[in-house]
């Protein structure tokens, strides 16, 4: 591991561009790397980077380590898809997650993802099994809502701000409220 590390360490003061922690994700053995809209993985610290061939025209935008897969959020012509790999190198699309907008958001043991398209709001859901299923609710208005969902004691929960002077908590079995608290402002 520290060969790993030193490698790394020395191949970023070979790059040109800026690169941050959130740059790499660690899959099984191999390391990914997504700086400036380029994907590259590492197999092993002895043998060199291969740039990571996705479906003509996409660029990687994000992605998340999840059940021992990379799901990877990738854009081509304004419209994101969701691939996934467990290598690193072959990447497929996962079926019905594109969208004019979409985030994808690693909750607890939940991997959450909301798309938008044609001002259609779709939250899909999925845990170490995979098999993804539709969150249905007219609380979630928006794909940003995606960033205030919980993973409590193994259940959906939604915080968001109900009023002006209020914070809502939801639970994904009802979607019906159960707390209110004072408070003016949510983070």
């Amino acid at each position: 591991m520290r060969k790993l590390l030193s490698l790394v360490a020395a191949v970023l003061l070979l790059l040109p561009s800026f690169c941050s922690a959130q740059s790499f994700t660690a899959l099984q053995d191999k390391l990914l790397f997504q700086p400036d809209g380029n994907l590259y993985r590492l197999r092993q610290p002895t043998k060199p980077w291969q740039l990571v061939g996705l479906p003509v025209g996409y660029l990687p935008e994000g992605g998340e380590l999840f059940a021992d897969k990379f799901f990877l959020v990738a854009v081509k012509d304004n419209k994101k898809q969701i691939f996934v790999s467990s290598d690193g190198l072959r990447f497929s699309p996962v079926t019905n997650l594109t969208g004019d907008q979409l985030q994808l958001r690693r909750v607890g043991q939940f991997l959450v993802v909301a798309t938008l398209n044609d001002a259609v709001l779709n939250y899909y859901i999925t845990d170490s099994s995979l098999q993804w299923r539709t969150v249905s609710s007219s609380i979630l208005t928006t794909v940003d809502q995606i960033s205030r969902l919980l993973d409590v004691g193994g259940e959906l929960t939604l915080i968001t701000q109900s009023s002006v002077a209020e914070v809502s908590v939801y639970r994904q079995s009802t979607w019906l409220t159960v707390a209110q608290l004072p408070c003016g402002s949510s983070q």
